[in-house]
């Protein structure tokens, strides 16, 4: 098992994920202050990028369900930031908005990869799986 840890800030409780390849296997995320206030948490392990879903955006489940795969793009609405759009074909799909602090990697070093297994974790597991493209330039 490997871990990943990330501390946006010296105040910010560390993120901790073991991990056994691709797949999650344990997370301080969900009891973090991120996850309590509902804030998504963007991380990478084994090539795959992972989404950590907290409790109180569980409404939001139905609307990543529809998505038919996942870009992640240059935020339009947060500087700096990372939009997580789950593309259904739709002329408005559903997107998550994410600043740097609430990833444990940097989305510009993607530009290189046609594409990646992206899957979504809730606090109960694997929600679901796209593959994902990244829209850098």
């Amino acid at each position: 098992m490997s871990i990943n840890w990330y501390s946006a800030t010296r105040t910010t409780q560390p993120i901790v994920i073991g991990n056994s390849g691709q797949s999650i296997k344990t997370t301080n995320y969900w009891t973090s202050h991120m996850a309590k206030r509902g804030m998504c948490f963007l991380s990478i392990n084994a090539g795959a990028i992972r989404l950590l879903l907290p409790k109180v955006l569980s409404d939001s489940e139905a609307e990543i369900l529809t998505g038919k795969s996942v870009t992640l793009e240059p935020s339009v609405v947060l500087a700096g930031g990372t939009d997580v759009v789950f593309d259904d074909g739709t002329t408005y799909p559903f997107c998550i908005s994410l600043s740097p602090g609430a990833m444990d990697f940097k989305p510009r070093n993607l530009m290189d990869r046609d594409q990646f297994p992206f899957t979504v974790w809730t606090e109960t597991g694997l929600l679901c799986s796209f593959v994902g493209k990244a829209k850098y330039h």
